[in-house]
């Protein structure tokens, strides 16, 4: 009760922390969410769209913005760019006119460069932060993010003076070298997932204009939800895996 910023039959993108994951409702019917997590989408936005980017986009957004200070024509590198919020990040920082090395697997070196990698870097390279850098014009970057929770002493080799590191998910615990670390005079920044409106707003604009561009591996019914966890845990896997009613799944065939 309340409401009074959307109304029955809009479209709407929820992006709830917590639905799905520590409270139930991924896959009810109906659910009951905080006005706060419903944004509206634009008319040339599909559902698929939003729903394939909003999230990546956001959690992107946040890091490099809010968290990583990121501005145009920076040095920016991505360890974990194929996860979703990799992939967003990459474009993110395209359409900001800056370098972007994209550390992953090696495994999509084609689709990384497509959506805007300068330079695609294998994480198990040896002397990893040397690769990146020789991407960078063989200086540091201004912004690492880091979506793995993995490599985080090379990532910090990665930086510049007074460079940031933003990390977005945990890992199993290492150490840092804490003497490179003063340094460098470097920032280490633990970044949550960010669902500000005006971002979110934002983001769905550059949607709808193709300044962004949803990367989707593959869209299942509901009824074949089995398929469609197997094939998110698949490590050829690239980009969202969508789900959707049967009804709508089968009108859209």
């Amino acid at each position: 009760s309340g409401v009074t910023d959307s109304a029955p039959g809009d479209r709407v993108l929820v992006l709830s922390d917590s639905m799905g994951q520590t409270r139930p409702g991924g896959y009810a019917d109906y659910v009951v969410v905080q006005s706060s997590e419903v944004h509206p989408i634009p008319k040339n936005v599909s559902f698929v769209s939003s729903a394939s980017a909003g999230r990546p986009f956001s959690a992107a957004w946040t890091a490099l913005f809010r968290d990583g200070h990121m501005g145009m024509n920076h040095r920016a590198v991505v360890v974990g760019a194929a996860d979703l919020v990799g992939l967003a990040a990459i474009q993110i920082c395209r359409w900001k006119g800056n370098l972007v090395v994209a550390v992953s697997s090696g495994r999509h070196a084609q689709r990384l460069q497509a959506i805007g990698a300068t330079r695609v870097v294998s994480k198990s390279a040896p002397n990893l932060a040397d690769h990146v850098r020789a991407g960078l014009g063989h200086r540091g970057a201004s912004v690492v993010v880091n979506v793995l929770g993995e490599l985080p002493g090379a990532s910090l080799e990665m930086l510049d003076v007074q460079g940031r590191l933003v990390v977005t998910t945990g890992g199993v615990p290492q150490m840092l070298d804490t003497h490179r670390l003063i340094e460098l005079q470097a920032h280490i920044i633990g970044s949550a997932r960010g669902t500000d409106a005006a971002d979110v707003r934002h983001i769905h604009k550059l949607l709808s204009e193709a300044t962004f561009l949803p990367v989707i591996d593959s869209i299942f019914p509901l009824s074949k939800a089995g398929q469609a966890h197997r094939r998110a845990e698949s490590e050829d896997t690239l980009g969202a895996v969508l789900l959707i009613p049967d009804h709508l799944y089968r009108s859209a065939e």
